[in-house]
């Protein structure tokens, strides 16, 4: 049975990830990052063994086909607990920014403890939410608090040798820089999302210290763009593209193997260099960012023109994600107005 600090509980009650078989592309990530060997392989298809698997949620934040959830804390739970926290803050004057911690339950019980948020200057529009552990955080989530009307999300978890899920945040870790670039393509400032993982011997001091200074930085920055009175309909449309983005295979397997591949190396052992494969990512990054925003454009056909002045990109680097986009059956064709033909997003966007 799973073990956890040493306390034995039925497998069945864990927090065990499970698999949506439809939904999986048996690309082998989540048997990559699973410390615990949890992750099998029966008849070409991925089994989650529930004696083995610790909940951390690492694979689940990762996996590039969203098929992977926690049993008792899918996507859409955390989601619907992120929005439904952020609807009792309010809009105040002075300025209260409306922050949202996701706080790592392992470390809320060993250092961090969520009560001292009352000592943080001008405290009452903070929430907060565990989850298993900072692995489990998809970078998905941090959108959605800010599309909530979050003006900053605060993510706080355990160091290094201190994480319960041997070292499942460092995934995390590594996504961190990759989600406040994200924001800023979409126009909202990097410094409005933070992570910080704290040695537990450390944390309970360093914790509100951290968090007193991130609001004090909201304070400076202001309401975002999107929690103001009269939202900027334009930055939201980019954030729910960015959103888009994040749900892509592509960008999501890169995201969650790059720590892997740094620190583990490819099949054959070969580690690629951190400069090399932070460009692979941040292409990828601006190209399925710019995609999203084609893909949220063409609810209603339009031709290349017109979705090139309408996102303020060139017409052949809208042609190029057009031509892509039709490869992956996610735009079709649908007609011709004089010469130029017109297109539209295949399904629901």
């Amino acid at each position: 049975m799973p073990q956890i600090c040493g306390r034995r509980r039925p497998a069945a009650l864990s927090m065990v990830a499970v698999i949506d078989l439809e939904k999986c592309a048996n690309c082998g990530l989540c048997y990559r990052l699973c410390k615990y060997e949890a992750v099998k392989i029966e008849d070409s298809e991925r089994r989650i063994d529930i004696e083995k698997c610790s909940g951390c949620g690492v694979c689940t934040s990762s996996c590039p086909s969203l098929a992977l959830t926690l049993k008792y804390l899918p996507h859409r739970m955390v989601v619907a607990r992120v929005k439904a926290l952020l609807r009792t803050t309010k809009l105040k004057e002075p300025f209260e920014p409306r922050v949202l911690i996701f706080a790592c339950d392992w470390a809320s019980r060993r250092g961090v403890d969520l009560s001292l948020i009352r000592k943080v200057p001008m405290s009452s529009n903070i929430r907060a939410t565990k989850l298993t552990c900072m692995g489990a955080l998809d970078p998905i989530f941090v959108v959605d608090a800010i599309l909530a009307g979050a003006d900053g999300v605060f993510a706080v978890g355990c160091a290094g040798e201190d994480c319960n899920f041997l070292g499942s945040n460092l995934v995390t870790e590594a996504k961190a820089k990759w989600i406040a670039r994200l924001l800023e393509m979409a126009g909202i400032e990097g410094a409005r999302f933070k992570l910080i993982l704290l040695p537990l011997m450390e944390a309970r001091e360093r914790f509100v210290d951290e968090l007193s200074s991130f609001t004090s930085r909201l304070r400076e920055l202001g309401p975002s763009p999107i929690s103001r009175p009269e939202p900027d309909l334009n930055v939201r449309r980019r954030l729910e593209a960015v959103r888009k983005a994040l749900s892509i295979f592509r960008l999501r397997l890169l995201l969650g193997c790059e720590s892997y591949l740094l620190n583990t190396g490819n099949v054959y052992g070969e580690k690629p260099k951190p400069g090399e494969l932070g460009l692979l990512i941040g292409d990828a990054l601006i190209a399925e960012y710019e995609r999203a925003q084609i893909l949220l454009a063409l609810k209603e056909p339009k031709s290349v023109r017109q979705l090139a002045a309408e996102l303020g990109m060139r017409p052949d680097r809208v042609l190029k994600h057009v031509i892509a986009l039709r490869a992956r059956r996610q735009v079709e064709l649908c007609g011709v107005v004089g010469t130029s033909p017109l297109y539209k997003a295949v399904g629901e966007v």
